[in-house]
Parts: structure tokens; sequence; C-alpha cells
């Protein structure tokens, strides 16, 4: 027996040890697929539009007055296609794959010389990405399962914004890609993987494109729409590439108020608390023994009942009040994420 003990011991922290290793596989290779799915859509989304540009931005020189793109969270359209193509290939190569189709895009080098050259066929190139993100969709699938999804909820969710901007003028189109049924139902589905990914992404990407699915196309003045658009793909961006944490949307005055909004919750559990007591104190008064042999047992039977409620109830008290407080707390927050990251269409 006590050889054996430590072999089960050590066999159990194996399976553990193993079983968190696979979860934690599980949740990168959810997210780097949904990373995957919205930069394959957003490095096309760019070079058509650098492409179809009837004056391209031409790259600064010696511009000493310029301050470093990145202090400033701004770049030249260039910079940002690049960079897409960059990650797109980077993040590609972080899967493993049994086989590894050849991504059509190009590298940086490759891709402005192209651009300097006589340009890209943007009709082939799509086609050619097509033909590899099916493939790429059935690997996903055969080898990880739930990646596969995100790999086409993060191009549908980049497709919201890339391909409706292409197709604006196009109302038909328009409707379709912004319709609510679309978008929610994409909420739905970005909710269905939040367990496999960081913590309050999927819910606040899934709040935002729930509130843009009550849009009004006939109503709405365009050109805003598009600028706000523009400006929630900003967010919805920088969360699924991680370039920042939902929780960076908030500020001082959002945690003041989730403390004030927690204190002042557990503030009326605790008059609620005290009101039953008092009110439990005063029906067991109204029974005070008249001299009655009847009347003095009940009372002490519901003077001693009284005193283990009250009691128990005391002595789980602070567990109670701090669990209500963290409970009310990570609900203010989420609601204050939700509002920070949701672009309003309709101001």
């Amino acid at each position: 027996m006590l050889i054996s003990k430590p072999k089960v011991k050590v066999n159990e922290g194996k399976i553990s040890a193993t079983m968190e290793t696979e979860e934690s596989a599980n949740k990168n290779n959810t997210l780097v697929a949904l990373q995957l799915g919205w930069l394959l859509v957003e490095a096309f989304g760019r070079l058509a539009r650098y492409e179809r540009s009837t004056k391209k931005p031409v790259m600064p020189k010696g511009e000493k007055t310029r301050p470093f793109a990145y202090s400033v969270n701004e770049s030249l359209s260039l910079d940002e296609l690049v960079w897409s193509a960059n990650q797109l290939h980077t993040l590609y190569q972080s899967v493993e794959f049994v086989e590894r189709p050849p991504l059509p895009f190009l590298r940086e080098k490759e891709l402005i010389k192209k651009l300097e050259g006589g340009g890209i066929d943007l009709d082939a190139l799509q086609g050619q990405l097509d033909a590899w993100s099916k493939n790429i969709w059935g690997l996903l699938n055969a080898q990880y399962g739930s990646a596969a999804q995100s790999f086409f909820f993060g191009g549908s969710l980049a497709n919201t914004y890339w391909y409706t901007t292409i197709v604006w003028s196009d109302e038909n189109a328009l409707k379709e890609f912004l319709k609510p049924y679309r978008l929610d139902y994409l909420a739905t589905q970005f909710e269905s993987i939040s367990d496999d990914l960081p913590i309050y992404l999927a819910d606040t990407v899934a709040n935002s494109l729930r509130r843009w699915s009550t849009i009004d196309l006939q109503s709405v003045d365009r050109d805003k729409l598009k600028e706000r658009l523009e400006s929630q793909q900003n967010v919805w961006r920088d969360l699924l590439l991680e370039k920042r944490r939902p929780e960076s949307y908030l500020r001082s005055k959002d945690y003041k108020s989730i403390r004030v909004y927690s204190l002042g919750i557990q503030i009326l559990f605790s008059l609620f608390l005290f009101l039953i007591i008092f009110l439990a104190g005063r029906k067991v008064g109204s029974l005070f023994p008249s001299g009655d042999t009847n009347d003095v047992a009940t009372f002490f039977a519901a003077l001693s009942g009284l005193i283990v409620v009250i009691g128990s109830l005391l002595s789980q008290f602070s567990s109670w009040i701090k669990a209500i407080g963290k409970a009310v707390t990570e609900w203010r927050k989420r609601q204050l994420i939700f509002s920070a990251t949701f672009r309003n269409w309709d101001f």
C-alpha cells in the first residue's frame, strides 16, 4: 500500500497536468484561429483599398516633425497593410498542421515590390485565398475542432467592416451584411466560444454586435454610419489581436463607479438582513408569556430558535457580503466595459 499510493498520486498529477495542457492548447488554438480569420480578411481589405486608391500614400523620408507611428497608435495605410500581411504569415506559422498549404498572400518585401511594379490582380488573389481558406478550415476542423469555427467567426466579423465598405453604395449588399439576423447570429457564436478566449473578449464583441443589429439603415446618416463602423472595427481589431484588453477601455471614474455601486449594494443587503432580524425579534417579542405555562414554553422555544437563526446569519454575514460585493463588482465592470467598447451608430 505504501508503494501504490505515490504511484496513484503521480498518475493523477500527470493526468491533471495533461488535461490542463490540452485545455490551454485548445484555448490558444481558438484565439489564434480567430485572429487568423480576421487578419485574412483585413489584409486583403487593406490591399484592395490600397490598390484602388487614386492617390496612393507615399512614405515620407526625413520627416523630423512626424512622431513614431506606434507612439500615437497611427500609421500609414501601407504600414498597416504590411503589418497585417506579416502578422498573417506569423500566425499561420504558429499553428501546427499535419500539412501546411502555402499562403498565397505575399510577404513584406515581395508585396512592396509587387505594388511598386505592375500591382496585384485582386480577383485572382481572392480566388487563391478562397481556396486556401477552405483548405485551412478543413485542416483546423480535423485537428482542433472548434478552432475551425473560430476561424470562420473571425473572418465574418472582419467582413462586417471590410466588405461593407467595398459595397457601401450597393443597398442590397449593405443590408445583407448589416442585417439584424446576421449580426445577432454572429454575437451568439462568439458567446459560444467565450470560455476559450481571454476574459470579457467574446462577450464584449457579442454585446457590440447585438447593439449594432438594431441599426435602421433607412433613417441613419450614411456618412456618419461609415465613420462609426470604422471606429467600431478598430475596437474589434484591437481586442481580437490583443493590442488592448477590454479592461483598458475603463477609466478611473469607471473604477470609482464600480466601487461605489458595489458598496451601495452591500449596504442595502446588510440593511435588509438586519430588517429580517428586527421583524423576527418583534414577532418573538409578541409571544412574551402572560404567565400561562403554554405561553412560556412557546416563548422560550421561539426565542431559542431566533437565537440560533441570528447566530447562523451573523456567522455567514461576512462571507455573504464579500460574495455579493464580488458578484456586483464583476457585473458592474462588465456593463461598463460593454458601454466603453460600443461605438454607437445612433447619435
